[in-house]
């Protein structure tokens, strides 16, 4: 069955796809290893793209939708010990960029959030990373001062809600 027929089938007609799936690859680049970087960019970026794939022919044939990408700050920069979780934020918006100019003749509008700190777990999930490549070995002073920067009380008086974001 073609692709657009089999997810218009499952899910009917989708007027606004969000992909906010993500999660961060911290360590580094060098201790990182290509699996959990192919996983990072499988999921930050070729998730995405997947989602997007499959309801583009339903949005195409309407001549309607939103793609609602969520990437980051941190797709405009790239840290230390960020590297894999950088490339894939990076990924995200020149596929974004990209896509725009393809459907826009379509009447489908891609958007691209880029949220800086947000309140969740996303920086224990980037710490555990962290210390699971790079907490020892060459790289540790390096891991040891993210680690105290992720957990610094300023740093948390800079997040935003998720829910301000979903505004």
């Amino acid at each position: 069955m073609p692709r657009s027929t089999a997810s218009t089938a499952q899910a009917g007609t989708i007027d606004v796809l969000v992909n906010c799936a993500g999660y961060g690859e911290f360590g580094s680049v060098e201790e990182t290893t290509l699996a959990e970087a192919r996983q990072q960019l499988e999921v930050n970026v070729l998730g995405a793209v997947g989602l997007i794939q499959a309801v583009l022919p339903g949005m195409r044939e309407a001549r309607s939708g939103r793609i609602v990408n969520v990437s980051s700050l941190a797709g405009e920069f790239a840290s230390p010990l960020g590297g894999w979780y950088h490339a894939s934020k990076f990924a995200l918006e020149a596929i974004s960029d990209s896509l725009r100019g393809e459907v826009g003749q379509f009447g489908i509008d891609v958007t691209l959030v880029q949220p800086t700190y947000v309140a969740t777990d996303w920086h224990e999930t980037a710490v555990g990373h962290l210390e699971a490549s790079s907490a020892t070995g060459p790289y540790s002073g390096m891991a040891a001062a993210m680690r105290a920067y992720f957990a610094s009380p300023a740093l948390a008086r800079q997040m935003a809600s998720v829910d301000a974001v979903a505004a």
